[in-house]
């Protein structure tokens, strides 16, 4: 029995008129760019929010219905690339119960799809991982199954991953304007809020952020941190103590939220890939700060 490429899952699992709400989001958000435009007509495509509007083929409009643009040899499409964390923190689990690994890893796979479907050119950094991984972007599906395999393949390193470090790297080696889409949890991506700024400046930056799930609502007597290891379950169960927990917990995502905020980086939360999609959306569908093209 042949399994479903990664590309092919996310295509029979959505149905047309929400991959085609999501794509039209992320084109506000990404619109295509051109290095150089050429002469000779490579193909048609829906038209792009961004896209020079002389490209428009009217009577091809008129035929489908849609707003057609062409494509030129000689135009390059900007780079989608997802920052993907894969350390040992995301394996706690998400509120759906999943881990929040599995989460963010089916973003980056609807992420890649809708790259594909644009014909953007697909790259991922694996945040966290032992060889802290870099797939640079290219065009292509395959590429992007070759990419999306290796993310879910990555093992994490034993320690939090160093953001500041990685968000450093990406900016030394993303030299073209991106979309720059990071994946992680909160309090972990706000660490590096200084180099996001930096980022910020030279790319369009967002982020998809995965959420913790509440000990307290787990009914398991044996509850185990993906840091402090197995918690006494005494303190488990003493209210006073929860309490405490979440409110330093709240305390922590209020800091990371208001320090993302400044380094200008929006960001939704997800619960568990059922909310996936819908959170994507919200996330293009905000007001996300672009960087003029020079």
């Amino acid at each position: 029995m042949t399994h479903p490429t990664e590309l092919a899952a996310v295509r029979e699992r959505l149905s047309l008129p929400l991959v085609r709400r999501v794509w039209r989001a992320l084109a506000g958000v990404h619109p295509a760019t051109s290095v150089e435009r050429g002469f000779d007509l490579d193909s048609l495509a829906p038209y792009v929010p961004g896209t020079d509007v002389t490209a428009i083929d009217w009577a091809a409009s008129s035929r489908a219905g849609e707003t057609i643009a062409r494509r030129y040899r000689g135009e390059q499409a900007a780079p989608t690339i997802v920052a993907l964390d894969v350390s040992s923190t995301m394996r706690a689990s998400a509120p759906s119960g999943e881990t929040k690994i599995d989460v963010a890893r089916d973003a980056a796979r609807i992420i890649a799809y809708l790259a594909s479907l644009r014909g953007d050119p697909f790259g991922l950094l694996l945040l966290g991982s032992r060889e802290n991984t870099w797939i640079p972007p290219r065009a292509g599906n395959a590429h992007a199954e070759a990419s999306l395999r290796a993310g879910l393949s990555a093992r994490p390193r034993g320690t939090a991953t160093d953001m500041v470090e990685a968000f450093t790297r990406l900016d030394v080696l993303c030299r073209k304007k991106s979309l720059i889409i990071a994946i992680s949890d909160l309090v972990s991506l706000a660490t590096a809020h200084g180099v996001l700024a930096r980022l910020a400046s030279r790319h369009t930056l967002a982020a998809c952020l995965v959420s913790d799930r509440d000990p307290a609502t787990i009914d398991d007597p044996l509850l185990v941190d993906v840091t402090l290891g197995i918690l006494d379950d005494v303190v488990v169960a003493d209210p006073a103590a929860r309490a405490q927990a979440r409110h330093i917990a709240a305390a922590e995502r209020d800091r990371a939220t208001s320090q993302l905020a400044a380094a200008r980086v929006p960001h939704v939360s997800t619960g568990g890939t059922t909310d996936t999609v819908d959170s994507l959306y919200r996330l293009f569908t905000r007001e996300v700060p672009r960087v003029r093209q020079r």
